[in-house]
């Protein structure tokens, strides 16, 4: 696709002259994305004493497992021996994001990651994830899926603690791309298969219908914040609330989130946040990664339940565009066009894996051409408020809105207008 065609696409929405005094951020690198500061935590003693409730009352936690205390639980359910602890066998590292999270890791044998959760919100999140790594990997209908998942070793009601294998050797697509400064297209392909599969199991009558996955219902909180409320306001940063401008700035947004709320059908069993982070590439027994011979699961299941499974696909597309995107070195008095040929990532290395995730899925899926020609448009258009959902979890910590995010809400509304072109000039896949 040329150059200028491509450009079109950043010039719908006028650069922000606040954007030039910014400084553009730079992807996170895994590390960054994987390691955030860890939650607070009481002392190891205080974490893991004795409560004194009767058992049958259950209090919501402040604070959770120590290090130690990570160790004791492992002990008691019998997944580590004494003797892994003695001959240093055994590592413990928080990896903590929105619930506390420890990766424990072995020499050899089984390494796991165990999730609490803290408060009530984040445990009820905490559940579904694991009646999702419950029912998809053990009725009739889904066992094909559950070759996608890592191992599931139980939920604790008790601690309020989640054990799912942890992907020592795993590679998450981003950092995969960001080494290889590539997508292989047989990836996107057994993406393509792995979210047709997903979106083709039962959620119901056969093991999956769940009242807590069912709770999983609401439509995407994105398509809402188009009018937040006086408490929403209050808490949002002032770059949020620049945001929040561009957005209620522009009517094609308000438009379009509208007819999306209106729209969505909750007709499959979907993931719900399938961010790059979340696609795990693994090498099979006997292989590497480099040599192609590679499996892939995914990941974080606490948003799962029954919705729109064109929202899964567009955030497929809306995270190859941002990963394109973020590689900009995007400067306040730089013509969009100019952005293109110095780009890290050029669009036509990651289009092949575009082509081949759509394919696979729409020939999984088992979609008619006028069918996967509707589906097509319609997750480029959730692609597009998936755009906007990353640029609100970009600038929660910023002042002004920053170049990349300016040119995600171009882009974005570009999704949304015109999903038709995009899906041909952006995503290399013909409409």
């Amino acid at each position: 696709m040329p150059a200028k065609t491509r450009a079109e696409a950043l010039h719908t929405l006028p650069r922000d002259p606040g954007s030039r005094a910014t400084p553009d951020p730079s992807p996170k690198s895994n590390k960054e994305r994987s390691y955030e500061a860890p939650l607070q935590q009481n002392s190891s003693r205080k974490a893991d004493r004795k409560s004194s409730h009767p058992r049958n009352f259950l209090p919501f936690q402040t604070s959770g497992l120590s290090h130690h205390g990570v160790v004791r639980h492992l002990l008691r359910r019998k997944l580590i021996t004494t003797g892994d602890v003695v001959d240093g066998n055994v590592a413990v590292k928080n990896v903590s994001r929105r619930n506390l999270v420890y990766a424990i890791t072995r020499e050899q044998g089984e390494c796991y990651l165990l999730k609490q959760g803290i408060g009530r919100e984040r445990t009820a999140r905490i559940e579904r994830e694991a009646s999702v790594y419950e029912q998809l990997g053990r009725t009739p209908s889904t066992k094909n899926f559950a070759n996608y998942l890592p191992r599931f070793y139980g939920y604790d009601p008790h601690e309020r603690v989640l054990l799912v294998e942890y992907l020592k050797n795993g590679e998450d697509l981003r950092s995969y791309c960001t080494k290889h400064r590539r997508l292989p297209a047989r990836i996107g392909a057994e993406l393509g298969r792995t979210l047709a599969t997903l979106h083709r199991t039962k959620w119901s009558n056969d093991g999956i219908a769940d009242h807590r996955l069912d709770s999983g219902r609401k439509q995407p909180w994105v398509l809402r914040q188009i009018r937040p409320d006086l408490k929403t306001l209050r808490a949002s940063s002032t770059g949020t609330i620049e945001l929040y401008k561009v957005l209620q700035g522009f009517r094609g947004f308000r438009k379009h989130f509208d007819r999306l709320r209106e729209e969505w059908r909750a007709e499959s069993f979907i993931h719900s946040d399938l961010r790059w982070d979340n696609c795990i590439i693994i090498p099979r027994v006997r292989s590497s990664i480099a040599d192609g011979n590679t499996g892939l699961k995914i990941v974080d299941w606490e948003m799962a339940g029954c919705g729109d499974p064109r929202w899964d696909v567009g955030a497929v597309f809306a995270n190859f565009l941002s990963f394109w995107l973020g590689g900009f070195p995007i400067t306040g008095d730089t013509p969009p066009e100019q952005y293109l040929p110095v780009a890290e990532m050029p669009l036509e290395r990651l289009q092949p894996a575009l082509r081949a995730f759509w394919s696979s899925y729409v020939r999984k899926m088992g979609l008619s051409q006028t069918a996967a020609d509707a589906w097509l448009l319609r997750s480029v258009e959730y692609g597009g408020a998936q755009l906007v959902q990353t640029a609100f979890e970009q600038i929660r910590e910023l002042a002004d809105l920053a170049g990349v995010i300016v040119c995600q809400m171009q882009v974005s509304l570009n999704l949304l207008e015109q999903p038709e072109r995009a899906a041909t000039q952006l995503l290399g896949i013909p409409a």
